[in-house]
């Protein structure tokens, strides 16, 4: 799959109420590296502080923007360390988070891409910077008539087209455990709750006669919610990476793009996942 950045890399300065652009130079902290332990507890950790700090300048004279938004984010990095995709995002969406937009639960849709050394062509450069391109826009309401895609039509234009090799597809009718309840605290180390493991062997039963998708992969992941509780779209990433881990891919690293969007007030809980390898030299 081909990684759509133009959009990102050419609008500029731009900051409205609609659509706000930041192309910031400053490493994104893990998020083994953003939190830390105390006593029991998770809290910021002093890489984290520190980024947050350095991130405030990026952020002045940017507008809010209010209700339902889309991220699309390009991660950057100058060296060839293999890194999980999804374990950057914590990071940036909190320093945004009551200054672009007014929470984490107002992200329902996210596309982000990696680039560092696993990810490129040998013969490609390395990003001269680590650092991160971000684009954070306003989704219109129904109510103002405009019509939205949604990613599962995306995910059933692909499958139409494509021979199926390569690619895994699932419709999952399980609940995914957000990250506050796939872990727990034991002892001062964090480890798989008693529903993170349940939801990992219930997730076995989907994987009979699938395939495992080798080399860089894209990922699309539609979450679906029966309910209007408050949910942060990318606390329900890890448990679904870390169930496919070893089964449909080999590694968490191997995702080199992710789409993923948020639904609420649908039928029941469940989401669609598709897993495309990716074409070579387009990350």
């Amino acid at each position: 799959m081909q990684v759509k950045d133009e959009n990102i890399t050419t609008l500029g300065p731009i900051s409205d109420n609609t659509k706000t652009f930041i192309r910031c130079e400053v490493p994104v902290p893990s998020n083994n590296m953003y939190y830390r332990n105390f006593r029991g507890h998770m809290c910021l950790s002093k890489d984290g502080r520190s980024f947050k700090d350095k991130m405030a300048p990026y952020l002045l004279y940017k507008k809010q923007i209010k209700g339902k938004v889309s991220i699309d984010l390009i991660l950057n990095w100058n060296n060839k360390r293999k890194r999980d995709l999804d374990n950057y995002f914590k990071a940036i969406i909190d320093s945004i988070k009551n200054k672009l937009i007014e929470d984490d639960d107002s992200i329902t849709k996210l596309h982000a891409v990696k680039r560092c050394g696993t990810t490129l062509p040998p013969s490609s450069p390395l990003p001269k910077l680590s650092g991160f391109d971000l684009v954070v826009e306003s989704i219109p309401s129904t109510l103002e008539g405009v019509a939205q895609p949604s990613l599962s039509n995306t995910i059933a234009g692909i499958l139409q087209t494509s021979s199926g090799t390569n690619s895994c597809h699932l419709v999952c009718n399980l609940t995914i455990p957000s990250n506050n309840t796939y872990y727990r605290n034991f002892r001062g180390h964090m480890c798989l709750s008693p529903k993170g493991r349940q939801f990992k062997e219930m997730m076995q039963a989907y994987f009979e006669g699938k395939e495992q998708v080798v080399g860089p992969v894209c990922v699309y992941l539609v979450v679906n919610f029966k309910d209007r509780r408050i949910r942060d779209l990318d606390n329900y990433f890890k448990a679904v990476f870390d169930a496919i881990k070893g089964y449909l891919i080999e590694d968490d690293y191997q995702v080199v793009e992710l789409w993923a969007e948020k639904n609420i007030t649908v039928g029941q809980n469940n989401f669609e996942l598709l897993i495309l390898r990716a074409i070579e030299g387009t990350h």
